[in-house]
């Protein structure tokens, strides 16, 4: 994962901080925060998308 998208998912989900607080701290746009966190989702979908592709999981269950 890209180190700056890693920066926002650690900030968001570890640190519990808003979109609004991630901002402030980093010192850029909102709306620059929800793009890299959407961008961040959907590495970490894809990933785990390869992951149950490759371990046999099962969608039917």
């Amino acid at each position: 994962m890209n180190p700056i998208h890693r920066q926002i998912v650690v900030l968001k989900y570890y640190n519990n901080l808003s979109e609004g607080e991630i901002s402030k701290y980093l010192g850029v746009p909102v709306g620059t925060v929800k793009s890299r966190l959407f961008r961040a989702r959907l590495f970490l979908r894809n990933i785990l998308a390869e992951q149950k592709e490759g371990v046999g999981y099962d969608e039917k269950r």
